[in-house]
């Protein structure tokens, strides 16, 4: 499956190495002109699952709250030419110095996020599984699944960007389902404080189960197929 991004600013590094970037990742990239970002902030996009906006662009939008409302509403990212003076760099933007495993992390946790709003499906489950990363391997159990990823629970989830392979068995599937892909939208546990922390600022906290989403990079046409019955079903519930 092949998300659109746009890119709307007039920085080179925006226009030229990011977006090459994002097509050798599969993404369809358009390049808008500076002068659209008025009107992206203002209206409904179904054309592009994500937006990165040249701060330059939205300089009023400089808060974390601004920037994480826009965020949660619109699926929309940021860009800096100007890597940021040390410290925290929030996860809605993106500069020059960013790598690009944080650069598609970012991206991802942005998919992971909009994927129910996109879908319009999303079930929750409490299916187990076996994911594994880095040559380690865990049983766990989905949290809720989309045509585009699950949510899976864990009290040490990896690092936004880490590639992930799973496998589980869904009810109604014949054969085990595999998939690939990216974690995201991590929610840890502080055992200390026994608080959770919001993946998206570190001082909010929710009431939720720790763990993080995984984004599909590789699923077979089979499989994805197994997810969208087995959806079905669940919907008529």
């Amino acid at each position: 499956m092949s998300f659109s991004v746009a890119l709307c600013g007039t920085s080179d590094y925006l226009r030229t190495r990011l977006a090459d970037l994002l097509r050798e990742e599969g993404f369809t990239v358009d390049i808008l002109d500076p002068g659209e970002a008025g009107p992206l902030f203002e209206r409904s996009l179904p054309d592009y699952d994500v937006i990165i906006v040249d701060i330059q662009q939205a300089p009023h939008l400089t808060d974390d709250a601004a920037f994480t409302s826009l965020l949660a509403a619109r699926g929309f990212l940021f860009f800096d030419a100007n890597p940021p003076a040390a410290g925290k760099v929030p996860p809605f933007l993106i500069h020059a110095g960013s790598s690009p495993e944080e650069i598609m992390a970012r991206i991802h946790n942005v998919l992971y996020l909009h994927s129910g709003k996109r879908a319009s499906i999303r079930v929750r489950l409490d299916l187990p599984l076996v994911f594994e990363w880095e040559g380690k391997s865990t049983q766990s159990k989905i949290q809720d699944l989309s045509e585009n990823g699950i949510f899976i629970t864990t009290l040490a989830p990896p690092p936004d960007g880490t590639k992930i392979s799973a496998r589980f068995m869904l009810p109604s599937a014949p054969q085990e389902l595999v998939v690939t892909g990216r974690a995201v939208y991590r929610i840890l546990f502080d055992l200390d404080q026994s608080i959770i922390s919001h993946p998206s600022a570190s001082d909010k906290k929710i009431v939720a189960r720790p763990g993080f989403g995984i984004t599909f990079d590789r699923i077979s046409d089979t499989d994805r197929q197994s997810i969208r019955d087995f959806m079905r079903t669940q919907q008529g519930h």
